[in-house]
């Protein structure tokens, strides 16, 4: 035997060995089940995936979960950028146009410049309105002197104006129809052509009669007018008739009233007074209320007055803006020039009444006026309501027809009639009145 045979049949034999099958599982395991699975699926023709061990099968499991945790968070994520990009796309969009530098800077300097203007301004127009009250309210008895009341018989009567007619247009006629407007125009085929003529006289004959019925419309609707015209002016006629009426009747009864005061009657002696009172005209802040008796046996006016409160005189003298703390700086007036301003303000508004009284009133009928002021208000320390009479004045007509009020000083005219006025009106010290009396109001 040749010395290669036996090295071949060794290797034979070891490649022999290496293709010896597995043994076979045991019939009735997993394993023999597994395997007899994967043999029919393969004799099918059909891929069989490769087993996995349930240590595998978990990983698998955990990382899927955590792959889908993944995406979702990334898919959020990219969401949100999105959004973002949107609101920085709209913000952009709403954005004015860039200013150049030093613009902002620029505007607020200008917003600070209108600021401070508007405060200056407020304080400026605060200034002037507390000067111009003081003003009138130390001018009001000049005024009342040099103004006064139209408070006769005769300026109770309702004077009968004449209301002008309106007729809405109804006077002026509706322009009648023209015939030209209706001929049918000119031009067209010639008259000659068969047709032609027989045409253009039915047009004629229809422009005719839409003539003819424009006409009577119009004279219809002119007709109307001429109806409407008339029931407007016997309306007017009928409103002016009883406006007049009523102004008769009206001065009649001024004419009733008028005798009646005169022969002394106190309702109408009371009601004419306080029409007299009511006839002035005061500051806008400054309206006195007034109540009236008559007593017929004296010839005398009982008068009392509701004053105006102390808070009615500005508290400070002017206002200036100081934009180092953005704040109003008031001066003040002191106490005791309030105190002096009220106290002339009273005696204005007591001799103001009684030049008003005295001169429109019949000296046969009036010829003393006692007048009482009070102010309501609360009083200092116990916040209680107060009436405190603040003047008391009884002058009589001989006595007022001897004063010179004009130039005189108010509080001067006041202490020539022996008038009481309260020398502290702003703490509401009264006076003890010359009568104390309960009027018809």
């Amino acid at each position: 035997m040749a010395p290669g045979s036996s090295v071949n049949r060794s290797v034979s034999s070891q490649r022999a060995a290496r293709r010896v099958p597995a043994p076979e599982p045991r019939s009735g395991s997993a394993d023999a089940r597994r395997t007899v699975q994967q043999r029919r699926l393969t004799q099918q023709g059909r891929v069989v995936p490769p087993q996995r061990t349930p240590q595998q099968e978990q990983r698998l499991r955990v990382w899927q979960r955590t792959a889908a945790k993944r995406a979702a968070r990334q898919v959020e994520t990219e969401t949100a950028i999105v959004e973002r990009e949107e609101r920085l796309r709209a913000f952009e969009r709403s954005r004015p146009a860039t200013a150049p530098p030093g613009a902002e800077r620029q505007k607020r300097r200008e917003s600070y410049a209108e600021y401070t203007k508007r405060k200056h301004a407020a304080a400026q127009t605060a200034t002037e309105g507390a000067e111009a009250l003081n003003t009138a309210l130390d001018r009001l008895f000049s005024t009342a002197l040099a103004h006064p009341v139209d408070a006769g018989f005769r300026a109770l009567k309702r004077p009968v104006v004449e209301e002008p007619f309106d007729a809405h247009g109804l006077d002026r006629p509706i322009a009648p129809p023209s015939r030209e407007d209706f001929l049918p125009a000119a031009g067209g085929l010639p008259s000659w052509l068969p047709g032609q003529q027989a045409s253009r006289e039915r047009a004629r004959s229809t422009a005719e009669a839409e003539y003819e019925q424009a006409l009577a419309e119009h004279q219809a609707a002119e007709y109307e007018r001429v109806r409407r015209l008339s029931l407007a002016k016997r309306e007017h006629q009928r409103r002016q008739s009883a406006h007049t009426a009523r102004a008769r009747a009206q001065h009649a009864e001024v004419d009733a009233l008028a005798r009646r005061y005169r022969e002394g009657d106190p309702v109408a002696v009371e009601e004419y007074s306080r029409f007299v009172l009511a006839r002035r005209s005061w500051p806008p802040q400054f309206a006195p209320l007034w109540r009236v008796r008559y007593r017929p046996e004296l010839c005398q006016l009982d008068v009392e007055g509701e004053l105006p409160p102390p808070e009615l005189l500005p508290r400070f003298r002017s206002y200036r803006y100081v934009p180092a703390r953005d704040t109003f700086h008031r001066q003040p007036v002191p106490p005791r020039e309030i105190n002096e301003r009220y106290r002339r303000l009273i005696a204005q508004t007591t001799l103001c009444a009684l030049v008003d009284l005295f001169s429109t009133s019949a000296a046969e009928v009036v010829d003393v006026i006692q007048l009482n002021g009070r102010v309501t208000a609360e009083a200092p320390g116990t916040g209680l309501p107060v009436r405190p009479c603040l003047v008391s004045v009884a002058v009589a007509r001989n006595e007022y027809d001897a004063l010179e009020p004009a130039g005189a000083d108010p509080l001067a005219l006041l202490a020539r009639v022996d008038g009481r006025l309260s020398e502290r009106p702003l703490l509401l010290k009264p006076v003890q009145p010359w009568a104390d009396f309960t009027v018809a109001g």
